[in-house]
């Protein structure tokens, strides 16, 4: 069993990586650098990931609001980065183009 941290990039993408940047456009940020180091510092202390933890680690609102954690059943199966095409929020569909920005 694996959990993993992801960020989100300014393209929609989910990102778990640590280049600290999008491998598709390239996009950062000093979230991103602030997540990627509470992930290093995780792995370092055996910790496992959870929302509950990086608010322990008091890392910042704006690194929260771009960061997900998924538990995977086996280690093979966790993946590096997720490229979504479109999502469902507030019940209606729409593709990564149409979203607002502060969903992005």
């Amino acid at each position: 069993m694996a959990k993993k941290l992801y960020w989100r990039c300014n393209g929609g993408d989910y990102i778990s990586s640590t280049e600290k940047h999008c491998p598709w456009d390239g996009w950062t940020s000093p979230e991103i650098e602030e997540l990627c180091s509470v992930a290093d510092a995780f792995a370092k202390e055996g910790k496992v990931p959870s929302i509950t933890e990086l608010k322990e680690a008091k890392i910042s609102d704006k690194a929260l609001q771009r960061v997900i954690v998924i538990e995977f059943g086996d280690d093979r199966a966790a993946f590096d980065a997720l490229m979504p095409k479109a999502y469902v929020h507030n019940g209606k569909a729409l593709k990564i183009r149409e979203f607002s920005l502060e969903l992005l």
